[in-house]
């Protein structure tokens, strides 16, 4: 493997010319592409790609490849769309249908084995007349498919009449109660196996890939109306010939239940040009993201795509991988506000492409818009991530999304609070960088929630995360400052505050200090000595908003002063001051 990555790069070590691909490397790759084919089954392949694809990431961001970037970079482009049509083939696959149709011809002939004829039916047999074994659905199985024998008049056989029925042509079928019959006019209709109708459908899409590629680009599908046949080996082609339906336009769609469906109404849009997401890493999950953001589009989202395009390669360009998460993370929560006014039957809010227009939309356009920068800056292994944050205050009404880039976890929306005045810095990033333990202390995926938390009071589900978090402390003892989000369960096991207790100006000041501020002369006493304030900063304080505000402050109140201005004791004013400059 790294042989092959390093005979690449000493090939055009010396060219002087570079092109969107090279096409040398272009003919190199392939030639390797065809050997792994002969030598290898498709899962081994795509062990071997993904293998290739880890050993040229590493390259480029080691400084002695830096010249051969370009090289690599095309690398990186054609690895990756391999890896996407492995990626297709494995999963338009019909493997588990395919066993389940070998099944039932197996259980079809074991059916059908020849009885013990009564001498009426041998006899003709012996004549020369065709004896067709069927199931009570006129079934047999004949060179390994399943026919259906038609036919709406007979002779049932019996022993007065086999003798003239010698004289006639046909077959003899098995009917019900042990009847024979002698059929003139016939006709066999195959079933075809469902795994072999795209054989049939030019457009064949599933569950998980609802997204063909077209000479145009790649369109996506979208439908409510579909038509279907109960049988689950295949349908007939009379069905097929009297369903109208039309080869070239007609969507063969396999959901997840492993059913096969026709569409023949359908909404066809494209979803990006071809050239627009070349050499993307993960294009089929890139892809699914794009369709579903894209059909509330009228016009073509090329451009915007290109936008992001630069806006990622401008933020991580020469930054290492880490580095250019950071940089991603940094100016999503900078150009992206969460809306506070928002209407959840408008699916718009949910999409990539206006949160980039308007600046600002809800959970699922913050990830989807990280997602698409961080595979266009070649990061794979990159999934938006949907489910129940049990702490939020719209829980358990309204889920949330999150990203996931390898086995670390994001959260931008939650380090962007609606009411944060300004953008967090890095080390106040509660959400960013996590592992899986302890960002998950407060939210599940969907489908892995217990029920009880859909009516779990907020005490008890404050209880179960500060749980998680504190027993969570031990093992990351050495790392604490690494990871904000234990800072509020330290700071109240510290004060010994409980986890479902909230923090209000009033229990601050109680458990740590308040100064009393004359509003006129701006003077307040500490330790017995007077002081002048001369400037600074501060955040208001209310019930609602203290924890919120530490929160920013990651719970060390080391430099923070929380001042009662006006030291009014019925109806105070809370501030909670830093960058303080007295005299």
């Amino acid at each position: 493997m790294k042989k092959l990555v390093l005979f690449i790069c000493f090939f055009f070590i010396t060219s002087s010319q570079s092109f969107a691909i090279d096409s040398r490397v272009e003919n190199v790759f392939g030639d390797f592409l065809k050997k792994l084919e002969t030598r290898y089954s498709l899962s081994q392949r795509e062990i071997v790609l993904t293998s290739l694809r880890d050993k040229v990431s590493s390259f480029k961001n080691q400084e002695k490849y830096k010249n051969l970037i370009s090289v690599l970079s095309d690398i990186s482009t054609l690895n990756n769309e391999a890896l996407y049509k492995i990626w297709l083939e494995k999963n338009l696959a019909h493997t588990d249908q395919q066993i389940l149709e070998i099944k039932q011809r197996k259980v079809l002939k074991s059916n059908t084995i020849n009885p013990s004829l009564p001498s009426s039916v041998s006899s003709l047999i012996w004549a020369d007349r065709e004896y067709i074994e069927t199931n009570w659905e006129r079934e047999f199985v004949k060179d390994g498919d399943i026919y259906k024998v038609d036919y709406s008049t007979y002779f049932p056989i019996t022993v007065s009449n086999f003798l003239t029925l010698k004289s006639k042509s046909g077959i003899i079928v098995p009917w019900d109660g042990g009847e024979y019959r002698f059929v003139e006019s016939y006709s066999f209709d195959k079933k075809i196996p469902y795994s072999e109708l795209d054989n049939f459908f030019d457009i064949y899409i599933t569950d998980k890939h609802r997204v063909i590629q077209k000479s145009d680009g790649y369109h996506g599908y979208n439908f409510t109306n579909f038509r279907f046949y109960e049988d689950t080996y295949g349908v007939y082609e009379s069905q097929l010939k009297n369903s109208g339906f039309d080869y070239k336009t007609t969507l063969l769609y396999k959901n997840e239940q492993w059913s096969y469906n026709f569409i023949v109404e359908y909404d066809d849009y494209r979803i990006a040009k071809i050239q627009d997401i070349l050499g993307v890493p993960e294009k089929h999950l890139f892809l699914d993201y794009l369709r579903e953001d894209a059909k509330f589009q009228t016009a073509d989202i090329s451009w915007e795509l290109a936008k992001i395009k630069n806006i990622s390669k401008t933020l991580t360009e020469g930054k290492t991988p880490d580095q250019s998460i950071g940089a991603i993370y940094d100016w999503i929560l900078s150009n992206v506000s969460y809306s506070q006014n928002i209407d959840l039957s408008d699916e718009k809010i949910f999409s990539w492409i206006e949160t980039f227009k308007n600046g600002e939309w809800v959970c699922t356009g913050y990830t989807k818009l990280s997602s698409y920068l961080f595979y266009f800056a070649w990061h794979y292994d990159v999934e938006v991530i949907r489910g129940n944050v049990i702490d939020a205050e719209d829980f358990p009404e309204i889920g949330h999304a999150w990203l996931r880039i390898w086995d670390l976890y994001y959260d931008p929306t939650f380090d962007d609070p609606i009411w944060a005045q300004d953008t967090k810095s890095k080390d106040q990033y509660k959400y960013f960088w996590l592992p899986r333990d302890i960002f998950y202390a407060n939210r599940f995926e969907y489908g892995d929630m217990p029920e009880a938390f859909k009516t779990a009071s907020a005490a008890q589900i404050d209880q179960h995360i500060f749980n998680t978090l504190s027993n969570l402390i031990p093992k990351y003892q050495s790392q604490l400052d690494l990871y904000p989000v234990f800072a509020p369960v330290q700071f109240k096991k510290t004060y010994n505050i409980s986890a479902g207790t909230i923090i209000t100006p009033e229990l601050l000041a109680l458990k740590i200090w308040s100064y009393n501020v004359d509003s006129e002369t701006l003077k307040f006493t500490q330790n017995g000595d007077e002081k002048s304030i001369t400037s600074l900063r501060y955040y208001p304080l209310t019930t609602k908003n203290t924890q919120a505000v530490l929160d920013i402050f990651n719970y060390k109140t080391d430099n923070l002063y929380l001042f009662n201005w006006g030291s009014s004791t019925s109806n105070p004013d809370w501030r909670l001051a830093y960058d303080l400059k007295t005299r």
